[in-house]
Order: C-alpha cells, then sequence, then structure tokens
C-alpha cells in the first residue's frame, strides 16, 4: 500500500516537471516568435522606408532629368536661331558688299567720265556720293531760271552722260530709286523767295532734259527724275566757316539707290554685333 502511494506521488512529480518544461517550452517558444516578429517587422519597416527613400529619389532623379531634357531642348532652340540669324547676318553682309560693289561702280564711272570736263562748266564731283555739282551763275542770270541758251549743249552733254552710266546695266536700273536734280541758292535774300528760285531752276533743268533726251530713255528717265529746290538750306561754306556765296548758288545732280537708306540702318546693326 504504501509503495503504490509512493508510486504514484512520484508519477505526480514528474507529471508537474513535464508540465513545468513544456510551460518554459511554450514561454520560450512564445518569446522566440515575438522576437522573430518585431525583427521581422523592423526589418520591413526599414525595408518599406528604404524603398519611400528609393521612389522619393526616383521621383527627384525624373524631375532632374525632366528640367535638363526642357534645358537640352531650349538650347537645341537656341542653337538652331543661332545658326539662323547667322545666315541671316551673312545675307545681309552679302548684300552689303553687293549694294557698296554697285554704288562704287557707279561713282568711279562718273569721276571716270567727269574729271575732264570739270573746267567747262565749273564741275565738281563728290567721290563718295558720285553727285555733281554745276555753278548756278553758269547756267541762269541773277535771279531767272531760264537757262542760259550758250550753255544748253553742254548741259544736254553733261545730263546725257549722268544719265547712260546711271543706266548701262540691268543691275544698276535694279537697284536704282531716283536721280534728284537740286537746285540752291546763297544765304542773301528771303528764304521763301530763294526756294522757288531755286525750285524753278531746278524744274527747268528737268523739263530741258525731258525735251532732248534719247527717246528710248525717256520714259525711264521720267521714271526717276525728281526736282527739289532747297533755297539756303544747305550752303557751301568756306575754310572758315562762312558761307561761300558763289559756290552755294548751285545745281546739284545726284542718285539715290533703292537700298541707301536700308544700307545705312544694316550698317549700324552690324556695328552694334
Amino acid at each position: 500500500m504504501f509503495n503504490k502511494q509512493l508510486k504514484q506521488h512520484d508519477l505526480s512529480d514528474k507529471n508537474d516537471f513535464l508540465i513545468s518544461i513544456s510551460d518554459l517550452m511554450t514561454g520560450i517558444m512564445m518569446i522566440f516568435v515575438l522576437t522573430l516578429i518585431a525583427v521581422l517587422y523592423s526589418k520591413t519597416t526599414d525595408v518599406v522606408q528604404y524603398v519611400r527613400e528609393i521612389e522619393a529619389k526616383k521621383e527627384t532623379l525624373a524631375k532632374i532629368q525632366s528640367e535638363l531634357d526642357h534645358k537640352t531642348e531650349q538650347l537645341k532652340l537656341k542653337e538652331n536661331a543661332l545658326d539662323s540669324k547667322e545666315i541671316e547676318l551673312k545675307y545681309y553682309k552679302d548684300q552689303i558688299e553687293k549694294i557698296i560693289g554697285i554704288k562704287s561702280s557707279i561713282i568711279n564711272l562718273i569721276k571716270e567720265k567727269f574729271e575732264r570736263s570739270s573746267s567747262n562748266l565749273k564741275l565738281a564731283v563728290d567721290p563718295f556720293t558720285g553727285a555733281i555739282r554745276i555753278s548756278g551763275d553758269i547756267l541762269f542770270d541773277t535771279d531767272s531760271d531760264a537757262i542760259k541758251e550758250e550753255f544748253k549743249p553742254l548741259l544736254k552733254l553733261l545730263l546725257e552722260t549722268y544719265v547712260n552710266i546711271l543706266f548701262d546695266t540691268q543691275e544698276f536700273i535694279d537697284h536704282l530709286a531716283e536721280i534728284v536734280i537740286e537746285g540752291h541758292a546763297d544765304n542773301r535774300g528771303d528764304y521763301i523767295y530763294n526756294l522757288d528760285l531755286s525750285q524753278r531752276r531746278a524744274q527747268s533743268i528737268m523739263k530741258y532734259f525731258i525735251q532732248v533726251v534719247d527717246p528710248a530713255k525717256k520714259e525711264l528717265f521720267q521714271k526717276f527724275v525728281t526736282a527739289n529746290g532747297k533755297s539756303f538750306s544747305v550752303p557751301i561754306k568756306d575754310p572758315t566757316g562762312n558761307v561761300d556765296l558763289d559756290k552755294s548758288r548751285r545745281i546739284e545732280v545726284k542718285f539715290r539707290l533703292k537700298d541707301d537708306e536700308a544700307l545705312k540702318e544694316l550698317s549700324k546693326l552690324l556695328d552694334q554685333k
């Protein structure tokens, strides 16, 4: 009986021990699982944060790339615009050289033709513009707009020579804007009176030449010619700065090319480049 009780007691203690070990193992397992969960959660949080950082960096990189692409495109547009401007600039430079070449050719022909005749009509040639200047005292009596008969043949030859140069080539004609006959007076007397007189003198020369010009060139001449009176608004001065009365009383015949004004403006722009 005693042995039986002892065995039962030992069995009970053994069962209690086994239960304690089982509880301990369960506790350890729970701790391990919780630790593992904590570690995994921590790692998962780190991974999520890392992924977010990667995505943010990708977005930043995409923005930078987009800005870079935009700037690259803008740079290409500016380069294309610059190329276009350079082409345009070259074109205008070529045009300037062409116009200057045409004007120089005309002026050289005028100087060549009139150098030997300058003493006959008190003629002067402007080497820069190609304008010819004739003494008003030679062509007209005082206060008169009637051309002196003895000088009409010489005036006809002079104007024919000048016009023939301007109509020498089709290229000259294509660039010609106008042929200007200007009357000028000295600064004595009334401005309006001198304006009227200088205008009538310029018109007298224009009308005379229209009458005697080669019929084949008459229509072309009439297309380009204008007659203006300047009174004493553009006097000629001597070296001391005083008005030279004799030289101021004059007739000027000049030409203007279509591109003269554009050439001046373009030259200014090119000088600013």
